[in-house]
């Protein structure tokens, strides 16, 4: 019953407002219930009209997307959009990608059809050198931490932390989006020249640097001890300096 008024109150208003927010008196629960779906059904209505009026700048598109998402949030299924959200991926602008990454983080899941344009993405986010722009590619593989993903980045990872020029915040997310990969797909990680070198970043002068390393290091030596015994004559002498 809430979901048929909603609609026709969504679908007859001329207004940018959704009409249901207007009353500013209903605060018992089957109100507010009411205005939610009246807020999601008012945007899911005259958002398709949008993308057919007109093509939409990348403003627009993250606006709407930041809407999708939210009534994703509020227990709503979304089934479309997901294009205008890979496409904020190759945006320049840090605020466009970063709600881009956020959906798909969220939405998008390991079967998505979509999944092979993300990763084209993603890879291009790795290899700018950008460091905001590594961060929230590395951040998106993290919190997918899917098989594909997997697969088409594990062996580029170690490379990015132990390169000499990455910066302190990227090699504090690669260590952990690689941690998050080995423990999904442990078979997937490669084992090879990184990892003497990333014993080496307990010597680091970045704190966050330290404590990323440390936790992939315990996890790695549990299953390769032989490659991390150097890492036991570091780590006491790290903790002699503290």
């Amino acid at each position: 019953m809430f979901l048929c008024v909603a609609l026709v109150l969504a679908s007859n208003s001329q207004r940018s407002t959704c009409p249901c927010l207007l009353s500013a008196g209903i605060k018992d629960q089957v109100g507010l219930k009411l205005a939610e779906i009246c807020l999601s059904a008012y945007v899911l209505l005259h958002m398709p009209h949008t993308h057919r009026d007109k093509a939409l700048d990348g403003y627009s598109k993250k606006k709407y997307v930041c809407k999708l998402l939210f009534i994703f949030l509020l227990g709503h299924d979304i089934d479309f959009g997901h294009m205008e959200a890979v496409n904020l991926l190759s945006s320049n602008r840090y605020t466009e990608k970063q709600i881009g990454y956020l959906f798909i983080s969220v939405l998008v899941n390991s079967n998505s059809e979509l999944i092979r344009l993300i990763n084209n993405a993603i890879k291009n986010d790795l290899a700018s050198r950008n460091p905001t722009f590594m961060g929230l590619a590395l951040h998106c593989i993290a919190n997918v931490g899917s098989r594909e993903m997997a697969e088409a980045f594990a062996g580029e990872i170690p490379k990015i932390l132990v390169a000499g020029d990455t910066m302190d915040s990227v090699k504090q997310s690669a260590a952990l989006c690689l941690l998050r990969l080995y423990r999904t797909s442990p078979d997937l990680v490669p084992m090879g020249d990184w990892t003497s070198r990333v014993v080496h970043l307990l010597n680091d002068q970045h704190l966050g640097v330290v404590t990323a390393a440390t936790s992939l290091i315990t996890t790695l030596a549990q299953k390769n001890p032989e490659e991390f015994k150097t890492s036991v004559s570091l780590a006491v002498s790290r903790l002699s300096r503290s």
